[in-house]
């Protein structure tokens, strides 16, 4: 309800609600503007639980170094038993609308367990494979290959740490090199976040990060982020 002012005048026009301003982050954005645009990398920002690492995933995505790339979010609920491959599944639902319009290859019949609703779209499921090992392996290489013909070039993971262990595998599968073949997938980047369950890494600039170089392993480069309160998590790919 409005007041009338004593004097008789308009009532002031309420003011306007809005989400708490963004504020003393500045230098880490900065410095995840600066890993995004030098792919390939991945970062590690971690924290305690409510630090902020969503928020800080949200104006990097609603940043302009965010925003050029089309994004895809995962959601990761705190379920007992995480359903397999669950947040992967449910995200690409509400963001793909015209499966037959991407022309995926027969490999894609091995996502008709995930998609049944596509069942009409998708190819003949493939014959069966050796092992499970092998049938991850092929459904890994469906869902990049999804992710490329969507045009999804940002993978944002919410509370990665409690991801089922086939997503896990997946989003290290991405950061390592998926398919490793010269394809679309090497422009994405991708985002997730987990609590602080480490050591702070040795500082360096605004933030406090570890950089991995492809001599230890990683193809892409590993950055590690711990913010000044607490930490938050991403991973960018070339």
């Amino acid at each position: 309800m409005q007041r009338r002012p004593a004097d008789g005048g308009q009532p002031a026009a309420p003011s306007a609600v809005g989400p708490p301003a963004f504020v003393g982050r500045e230098p880490e954005l900065a410095a995840l503007r600066q890993v995004l645009a030098s792919p390939p990398a991945v970062i590690l920002i971690e924290g305690e639980a409510g630090i902020g690492k969503s928020r800080l995933v949200r104006e990097l995505l609603a940043d302009p170094a965010g925003t050029k790339f089309p994004s895809l979010t995962l959601t990761c609920p705190p379920f007992r038993q995480p359903h397999t491959l669950g947040p992967v599944a449910d995200a690409l639902r509400q963001r793909v609308y015209d499966v037959a319009a991407l022309r995926l290859s027969p490999l894609a019949g091995a996502l008709r367990p995930l998609f049944p609703e596509w069942a009409d779209e998708l190819p003949p499921p493939p014959e069966p494979a050796e092992d499970p090992a092998a049938a991850r392996h092929r459904v890994f290489r469906a869902l990049t290959e999804l992710l490329d013909r969507a045009g999804l070039r940002l993978l944002v993971v919410e509370d990665v740490h409690l991801a089922d262990e086939a997503t896990g595998e997946f989003v290290l599968y991405l950061a390592a090199g998926g398919s490793r073949r010269p394809s679309r997938w090497q422009t994405r980047r991708c985002c997730s976040g987990a609590p602080a369950q480490r050591p702070p890494a040795r500082p360096r600039g605004p933030c406090r990060t570890r950089r991995a170089g492809r001599g230890e392993g990683a193809r892409a480069h590993a950055h590690r982020f711990r913010l000044p309160s607490g930490c938050a998590a991403t991973i960018a790919r070339e």
